[in-house]
């Protein structure tokens, strides 16, 4: 499987909501369509229900509102804040209408009155308070800035006194008051200051949309997910809704921890990633092939070079006839699309990934075979085909042989692939097998190429084998798999 499907998605929530209920994980989720006396809203129930769904897939506890007048919704809160003691996680998400008024942002109940009483306004502030005060990790996402009929409305606020409603929520309040106290705690707006947010013309707001992409995402802090949720809302909007983001977390909380053998994708057409067991990195499943790099090109971040495939096909193939120069762009569009840092491996991380832990010649054992691996004649050169390996003079499609332990297809043959590692530094005798990173040289003629291809002979087909190649030069048995830093260590165990 090549590509993240819902099925796939749900299968592994369900499997990490197992090990997340190890936590005490507790979620309150508010959406208010019908109001009374102000505009009605069309998506705010369908947000609450599917961000509920996602929350319990994840191992949350989870109390879900529509439709509440401003004393159910309170003591539905007080339910939710008893269940809160020594929680891992709180998180309070609400969709609806929402105002800022003298610096205060409030939430609004169905039953709220426009002018006059402020009767269904509330304030947001104290219940956030007493939420993290009870939490390790608070989170409140506030899809609560839509275009509101409130604006400007003088309201009879109990101890103040006449006031006027903002446009829309301010990110002001128990963050800026108090930064000791309220650390552990974030807040998400799904508008920038005194703008307003979409409902959306689909099932769900444009934040609520993002949100259930992103917040699945397996070793993703909760931090980085909202936040890339945020730029997608950006994009989505055309610049017209940015959301916002104030934290004052200490440190990284995944709502889905990596597991050894997991794989994942970053986006839609992202490469397929597996974590590799006692490192912080994942390296691609398989070789970038013809269709990613298509996709690159027409999301304009690989410029204009669409590889020759030799006629052997194009799709599922594993794209060759790349420079080194070629596969960092590709790799710095997936960087700055997903705001993840992707990048080539270094020798010592290739070779530990290409053994899978093996303690072997190769990963499946001490002698060479056609039935998991494309490669050559027994003398160079030329193809040759037996066995599985159908392929005598040309690649194999990705994922043609069995994957090593670690869960990779193909590190041996099929194509050469490129590394990080400069010729001239990787090849030097004072430089260990599996020492540190390399010194990184930007303007290095010659990179070193790893794993032998569809063309070369067994000896070729070793993890020790290396192919200085010309960084500018594009070939027919050269290509490329990627690698994305973690930033978390994973445990061979989990």
């Amino acid at each position: 499987m090549k590509f993240w499907t819902p099925f796939l998605a749900a299968a592994l929530l369900i499997l990490h909501s197992a090990a997340a209920l190890a936590e005490t994980r507790v979620a309150l989720v508010v959406g208010n369509n019908a109001y009374r006396h102000v505009g009605s809203l069309r998506n705010p129930i369908n947000d609450a229900q599917d961000i509920s769904e996602t929350l319990r897939g994840l191992g949350f506890k989870v109390f879900t509102l529509t439709d509440q007048t401003e004393a159910a919704f309170l003591t539905a809160f007080d339910a939710f804040e008893a269940e809160l003691d020594n929680a891992d996680a709180a998180f309070f998400y609400y969709s609806g209408h929402g105002v800022e008024i003298e610096g205060r942002n409030y939430v609004v109940a169905v039953d709220a009155q426009v002018g006059g009483s402020a009767q269904g306004f509330v304030q947001i502030d104290s219940l956030l308070e007493r939420m993290r005060a009870k939490s390790k990790v608070s989170v409140a996402l506030l899809d609560a800035c839509r275009d509101n009929p409130m604006a400007g409305v003088s309201f009879d606020l109990a101890g103040v006194g006449q006031v006027k409603a903002g446009r829309g929520l301010q990110p002001v309040g128990l963050l800026e008051q108090n930064q000791a106290a309220s650390s552990g705690l974030l807040i998400g707006f799904a508008a920038a200051p005194g703008r307003v947010a979409e409902d959306g013309q689909g099932d769900n707001s444009p934040y609520a949309a993002a949100l259930l992409r992103n917040l699945p995402r397996a070793g993703v802090s909760i931090e980085n997910a909202i936040k890339q949720a945020n730029r997608e809302v950006g994009e989505i909007t055309q610049g017209r809704q940015v959301p916002w983001i104030n934290s004052s977390l200490t440190r990284d909380y995944h709502l889905r921890p990596f597991q050894a053998g997991e794989s994942f994708t970053d986006c839609e057409t992202c490469p397929e990633m597996i974590p590799i067991p006692g490192r912080t990195y994942a390296m691609g499943k398989y070789e970038i092939t013809f269709d990613e790099w298509e996709a690159c090109l027409e999301a304009g971040g690989c410029g204009s070079h669409r590889p020759p495939d030799q006629g052997w096909g194009r799709g599922d193939r594993p794209m060759l006839n790349v420079n080194y120069k070629d596969a960092q762009l590709y790799l710095a569009h997936l960087s700055n699309s997903t705001g993840q840092y992707y990048r080539l491996p270094e020798q010592h991380e290739w070779r530990h990934a290409a053994l899978g832990g093996a303690n072997t010649r190769y990963p499946w054992g001490d002698e060479v075979s056609h039935e998991h691996a494309n490669y050559g004649q027994e003398e160079c050169c030329g193809g040759h085909a037996e066995g599985r390996d159908a392929w005598a003079d040309q690649t194999a499609p990705v994922g043609s042989f069995p994957p090593n332990s670690y869960g990779l297809h193909d590190m041996l043959g099929n194509l050469w692939e490129w590394t990080e590692a400069c010729d001239e530094q990787a090849l030097k005798s004072d430089v260990p097998l599996r020492s540190s990173r390399v010194p990184f040289q930007p303007n290095c003629s010659k990179r070193i190429a790893l794993g032998g291809s569809w063309f070369n002979a067994p000896y070729d087909l070793t993890i020790n084998a290396r192919f200085a190649v010309n960084a500018e030069k594009r070939t027919r048995d050269v290509g490329f798999r990627v690698v994305r830093d973690l930033g978390v260590l994973i445990d061979p165990a989990r």
